[in-house]
């Protein structure tokens, strides 16, 4: 199913939307945004789901590229992170099935071993990376915020 995440620890509602303020999450944009989240352990869903905090962020996860293809299939997401920790190859074949969506989402290649191999690769694709553990900073860095609201009026 499109349902996003779960989001226990910040527990906020969407008439908590419009006065949420704090500078510890990614701000978020005026219009919900999805974001697919792939292949993440669970810790690692659960700090993204800290940093992109705000209700606006429609953060949702699946466990492996196959059901990522399929749910871009069926819905618009300018904003794909993949975790190429668990299972490195499957952001390629992610990507190159992004690749034929008609407005393609941004990839964010995460990992916690980003080596200059890993950077040159995935930078030569047109994705990004973003190093593990995360902080706000540094998902704010790699253009999330910025990336899915230009993304989302396309």
């Amino acid at each position: 199913t499109g349902s996003p995440i779960q989001r226990s620890a910040s527990g906020l509602g969407k008439e908590d939307a419009l006065n949420f303020r704090s500078k510890d999450v990614v701000p978020a944009p005026e219009e919900p945004v999805p974001v697919l989240l792939v292949n993440f352990a669970a810790e690692d869903q659960a700090a993204l789901c800290e940093i992109l905090a705000h209700p606006n962020w429609e953060l949702h996860g699946r466990a492996s590229g196959r059901p990522a293809v399929l749910f871009l299939r069926e819905h618009r997401v300018p904003v794909v992170m993949f975790e190429c920790d668990r299972n490195g190859a499957g952001w390629k074949e992610l990507w190159n099935a992004a690749q034929q969506h008609p407005l393609p989402p941004s990839l964010i290649v995460c990992s916690h071993l980003a080596d200059d191999w890993l950077w040159a690769e995935v930078l030569c694709m047109g994705a990004d990376v973003l190093v593990k553990p995360f902080e706000n900073e540094e998902v704010s860095a790699r253009g999330i915020s910025g990336l899915a609201v230009l993304e989302a009026t396309i």
